[in-house]
């Protein structure tokens, strides 16, 4: 049968929104640049995103009628998928991992994302490191295109596993590197649509090496502080990202090298050895450990907090770093300067370089580079994480890492709830003994508990956020939602990224 093509408006201009429709919404990029915003006459640009409202509103809608203020950009809506087709797309960027070693305190860890943005920003990353005990686990946000975040997701934990290894090691080490050219400490859990990238890999060979010689003149250490090592592994590579940035061979700029400079990520990533976990962010991607109680309800525990504007810490912090004359400009609708939504981040250099390195260097690769307005005292921006320790128990069952993505759309509390009950499902075992009132209590708990439809609980999450509503999935908005154009699905949502770690 032949599919009649449908072409809709999808942007809308707006003067006035008096009368703000469910199916509007405003995008959520990252940075003022990257999002598709304009304000000619102070009217506001909306997203009219393809939901099942376009047949209604297309009957009322003539081209001889259309209202001054409607620009039309027509795409076309693909038509809409099975469950098995949207199961299929879902389920595609699945990593399963289980570790048979009862004295391991990781049992396994899932994890999945799905695109919004083409090619998609975020990165994720699952290592154990090889010389010394502990396993890694990060989510990487990027922003301004995944070119950073890749960087960082291939380099951190390298990073991390040469700082906190002992003092008596790292000439051995050294040896070892500079025998085989490349040494890598960490060994990576791979998943499917893993990505690894080879710009800059010169660079990142002669970096790692200087800090692996900068480690050994330093006066020996006997203890090793973690918090201390995660501070310092992330603060060098973002440095070494900046300097790589401002290098030149033969009076040439590196320009995969300013690209990753210029672009940003958030990341959020866990150390955990023995029953430690050791939580570094920096960004608004997050941490949460699920706990459950002795009646069976469960409890989330936030191990990072989000540096953005709500988090009145987090804008102390940036405010005292600047002076009391730039109280007011530092922060602008919520933005750093008003453009850039996390307050920490890799990268980003437009935040952090001086004006000078900026028109000499940014500039001759963009020559219609712009300064953020209100630059007067940089940096703005740092990657220094925010470090927290959480020490494993018996009520703790799980952890769950996820880009902002995921968080925009579910509560913490929703998410650790809905996991709790993927891994525990209710049911009608041990009935035997209940009084009717509780026979009851139990046929609702069952009852309000959703069934899953998959088998990763990294992809039951992301599809909650979909199409999720009370105890059910709804197709219609799931299909929809996995339609729509390239052009425009980041304006519906963003990359969502879920590694679930499993106690």
């Amino acid at each position: 049968m032949a599919h009649h093509k449908c072409y809709t408006p999808f942007l809308i201009l707006s003067r006035i929104l008096s009368r703000p429709e469910k199916n509007m919404c405003m995008t959520t990029a990252r940075t003022v640049s990257h999002a598709r915003i304009f304000q000619p006459d102070r009217n506001v640009l909306t997203y009219w995103t393809c939901t099942q409202h376009y047949t209604a509103y297309l009957k009322n809608l003539h081209a001889k009628h259309t209202p001054y203020y409607i620009k039309k950009c027509h795409f076309h809506i693909q038509p809409k998928i099975s469950p098995q087709q949207a199961t299929a797309i879902l389920q595609k960027n699945e990593s399963n991992h289980k570790f048979l070693d009862k004295n391991e305190v990781v049992k396994g860890f899932q994890s999945n994302q799905l695109e919004a943005n083409h090619p998609i920003e975020d990165r994720r990353a699952q290592g154990r490191c090889k010389y010394t005990s502990g396993m890694l686990f990060g989510i990487f946000d990027g922003h301004a295109g995944p070119a950073c975040a890749q960087a960082v997701c291939q380099r951190l934990f390298e990073y991390i596993a040469l700082e906190i290894l002992p003092f008596e090691d790292l000439k051995k080490t050294k040896i070892e590197m500079e025998k085989n050219k490349m040494l890598s400490l960490v060994e990576f859990f791979r998943h499917p649509n893993e990505y690894v990238s080879q710009d800059c890999h010169d660079l990142f060979l002669e970096s790692i090496h200087k800090y692996l010689l900068d480690n050994l003149s330093v006066d020996h250490m006997d203890d090793i502080d973690i918090p201390d090592c995660l501070e310092t592994a992330f603060d060098r590579l973002d440095k070494d990202l900046s300097s790589e940035a401002k290098k030149t061979t033969n009076s040439y700029l590196n320009e995969e090298a300013l690209h990753i400079a210029i672009s940003g990520a958030c990341a959020c990533v866990a150390y955990i050895r023995d029953s430690e976990i050791f939580l570094a962010n920096t960004g608004d991607c997050r941490a949460v450990v699920g706990q459950k109680e002795a009646d069976g309800s469960w409890t989330a525990v936030n191990l990072s907090e989000d540096h953005v504007q709500q988090n009145q810490n987090e804008v102390k912090r940036l405010k005292s770093a600047h002076p009391a004359s730039e109280d007011i400009s530092v922060l602008k609708n919520g933005r750093l300067l008003g453009e850039l939504m996390p307050l920490r981040a890799f990268g980003d250099v437009r935040f952090k370089w001086s004006e000078t390195d900026q028109r000499t260097i940014i500039s001759a690769l963009n020559p219609g580079h712009v300064l953020p307005k209100y630059y007067k005292t940089p940096p703005y921006l740092i990657a220094t994480p925010e470090i927290k320790t959480h020490t494993i128990t018996e009520k703790d069952k799980f952890m769950i890492l996820a880009s902002d993505g995921l968080w925009e759309m579910i509560s913490t509390d929703k998410c650790i709830k809905l996991v709790g009950d993927f891994l525990q499902p209710q049911t009608m075992d041990d009935i035997h003994g209940l009084s009717l009132v509780q026979l009851q209590c139990r046929i609702k708990q069952r009852k309000d508990t959703l069934k899953p439809v998959d088998d990763n609980v990294a992809t039951h999450l992301i599809r909650y956020a979909l199409c999720g509503n009370g105890n059910k999935f709804k197709h219609d908005k799931l299909s929809t939602s996995l339609t729509l154009p390239k052009e425009i699905s980041r304006s519906y949502r963003d990359d969502i990224t879920v590694t679930v770690i499993f106690f």
